[in-house]
């Protein structure tokens, strides 16, 4: 009886779950123009490349979208326009040293169709994190706020799939 229970509550569970519209990130339904995508990193040279552009060539080849190295072979063009990480103290200690502060993650970015026409224009995301500082846990910090970039990094891109999702719609 009690095994018969079980069951009917999983049931009922997973009937309530699957009826409100809960579905695990998965593959996208990505418009047909997105089939070979070049990505435009507009970094100087001289800089390291883009880790949203790396994140967003993972990403888009999960979902079976060929990144080419040549414009020309692309059905679109996703330019990278703005990227910058900021760090802006929360608070301080009685003597002046940083005990919180919030690490910002700002981007922009627009996608093109290869005619010329804008699938999405200019588009700002934003991505922040608090974290705490320790005096005696240096090292952690910075292997923590490394860490945490690249969560905001994988976040970020994960953000441009689905806006490339619902723009194809």
């Amino acid at each position: 009886m009690d095994r018969l229970y079980h069951f009917a509550v999983l049931g009922l569970l997973l009937l309530v779950v699957s009826s409100c519209g809960f579905q695990l990130r998965g593959q996208a339904q990505l418009p047909a123009a997105l089939q070979v995508v070049y990505i435009e990193d507009n970094t100087p040279p001289t800089a390291p490349p883009s880790p949203l552009a790396g994140a967003l060539k993972d990403a888009l080849e999960a979902q079976e979208v060929t990144v080419t190295s040549d414009p020309q072979e692309a059905t679109a063009t996703l330019v990278i326009l703005h990227e910058e990480i900021l760090r802006r103290t929360l608070a301080t200690g009685p003597e002046g040293e940083v005990r919180e502060y919030t690490l910002r993650y700002d981007i922009s970015f627009a996608v093109n169709r290869a005619e010329g026409t804008v699938l999405i224009p200019k588009e700002d995301l934003n991505f922040s994190r608090d974290l705490l500082y320790s005096e005696t846990q240096v090292l952690g910090r910075a292997a923590g706020e490394e860490l945490v970039i690249r969560d905001m990094v994988a976040d970020a891109a994960w953000t441009i799939i689905r806006r490339l999702e619902a723009a194809g719609r």
